[in-house]
This record gives structure tokens, C-alpha cells and sequence, in this order.
């Protein structure tokens, strides 16, 4: 799959409104069984980038695992309207691990 270029958000409404001002298509879905879709569809639909806020990624980990498994979509979790619960930096710490065979961060 390749990289269209596209970046999308999703998460709650609070989370995602601010990135349509960057030119993110933005997505808000808080019900687990609507996020799942919704990155499956954005996986379709060759998106590179996929925002996702912590609370939904959390849901969907075994499915943003293997999204991850391919170059294309990448799917980085973000802080989400509660704040930051640390996902995002286990997320790139796990990648780091994966890429370089080392703990980086």
C-alpha cells in the first residue's frame, strides 16, 4: 500500500476539531465498534498518517497493531480531551525497539 499524502484524526469531538484548521480530515468517533470501522476504511482509502486519541486507541490495539505492521498507514496515538495517559510514548517506544533493536528513549 502507499502513502497518499493524507493525514487523519480521530477521537472526540474536543480532540479532532483543532487539526481540521491543519487540513486533517478529522473523524469523531468515540464508540469503540465506529473507531474500529473508521480506521479500516481509512486504511482503504490510503491514508498515510492516522491520529488517533489514547481513550480510542486503546480500544482498537490489536487492530492499530496491525495496521502498524505495514509502511503504510502509520497510527500514532495522540493525548486525548482527558490529556495524555502515556500511550503515545509506548507506542514510539515500541516502534524505536522494532526499528533500531534498542531502547532509545
Amino acid at each position: 500500500m502507499d502513502g497518499s499524502g493524507k493525514i487523519a484524526v480521530i477521537g472526540g469531538k474536543d480532540c479532532v476539531l483543532a487539526f481540521r484548521a491543519v487540513g486533517a480530515d478529522v473523524f469523531a468517533e468515540t464508540e469503540p465498534f465506529k473507531v474500529r470501522e473508521t480506521l479500516k476504511r481509512l486504511r482503504r482509502e490510503n491514508y498515510s498518517v492516522i491520529l488517533i486519541a489514547e481513550e480510542q486507541a486503546a480500544e482498537a490495539r490489536d487492530l492499530i497493531k496491525r495496521l502498524n505492521e505495514d509502511a503504510y498507514p502509520v497510527v500514532l496515538p495522540i493525548p486525548g480531551g482527558s490529556g495524555a495517559a502515556g500511550a503515545g510514548l509506548a507506542a514510539l517506544r515500541e516502534n524505536m525497539i522494532r526499528a533500531t533493536g534498542a531502547d532509545l528513549l
